[in-house]
């Protein structure tokens, strides 16, 4: 038996081309596997979608690069619900559910955490996009799916009639948030701060391209290393251990607002990057929580 499957999708399964995004992902994984070797767990790289992987074969399994999964919901959805009577997962399946739906910011704001001014509109809504804008302040505003990743379908614009047409043909389809476009990831970014059982253990900084707003890779994006002050790594553990229970691993990202405050802008807990390759020790103490979890 193995003692865990670490969870990528199809793409990073034997990739044609490996490009230097490729070999960044193989080089963490790697990093993390080495590090359960140290600890004498095996490891074996899976894709969530694989319909050959004897999911009972192994004790437990941890999410690192399944990136597809809100591109096929429904299909991840119901693959989650069965898998997890077969094998122990890592973040547990409870944090996973919680995580799905960018909703549970709103519950982070209602327990007094400071979160990037936004509302949620329920998938089906009827009302226009000018109608919701006209209830707030905000002079420039994003919106994006509720259950997303990588930058996908997030627009910026002032005026409704920019993205009238797109926002009602995605609001036929999905929960979505709209938020107040905050002016300072252009000129600074947006901060990581990673948290291991609980505990933060590094930070790096992801700055957008010139012309950009979305720091993701996908976009051309840059990262670089961030030394967190207090009041940052305050405000991750707080929202942490307002969770039903510690994650193992978990990333929050913040961004200064256009008052100059620190808020949540995510909190991620299913697949995040960890950027071991930026701070191995995280992956040693991830490795060591791992065989404690699993009884090894």
């Amino acid at each position: 038996m193995i003692d865990i499957f670490i969870l990528t999708e199809d793409r990073y399964i034997d990739p044609p081309i490996l490009t230097p995004y490729i070999a960044q992902i193989l080089e963490e994984e790697q990093i993390l596997a080495e590090e359960l070797k140290n600890y004498r767990l095996s490891s074996q790289r899976v894709s969530w979608s694989d319909p050959q992987v004897n999911w009972e074969s192994a004790k437990a399994a941890i999410f690192r690069t399944t990136w597809d999964y809100f591109d096929r919901f429904s299909e991840f959805k119901e693959w989650l619900q069965g898998v997890n009577s077969k094998l122990r997962l890592l973040n547990s399946f409870e944090l996973i559910e919680l995580n799905l739906n960018k909703k549970y910011l709103f519950n982070l704001e209602k327990q007094g955490l400071p979160i990037v001014p936004g509302i949620f509109l329920n998938q089906g809504d009827r009302r226009t996009l000018e109608e919701h804008l006209s209830d707030v302040p905000w002079k420039e505003f994003v919106l994006k799916p509720a259950v997303s990743g990588a930058g996908r379908h997030t627009y910026r614009f002032k005026d409704a009639e920019e993205i009238e047409t797109i926002f009602n043909e995605l609001i036929h389809e999905e929960d979505l948030i709209l938020q107040e476009f905050q002016e300072q990831i252009i000129s600074f970014g947006e901060i990581s701060l990673i948290l291991i059982g609980g505990n933060f253990s590094h930070a790096v900084l992801k700055m957008a391209r010139a012309g950009e707003f979305r720091v993701q890779d996908d976009f051309g994006g840059s990262l670089h290393p961030f030394i967190a002050g207090e009041e940052e790594i305050k405000m991750a553990e707080q929202a942490i251990h307002y969770l039903p229970e510690i994650p193992l691993y978990a990333r929050v990202d913040m961004v200064k607002t256009n008052g100059n405050n620190w808020a949540i802008s995510e909190l991620e807990m299913i697949e995040p990057e960890l950027w071991f390759r930026f701070h191995r020790p995280a992956a040693q103490k991830l490795a060591s929580l791992i065989r404690d979890k699993i009884g090894v």
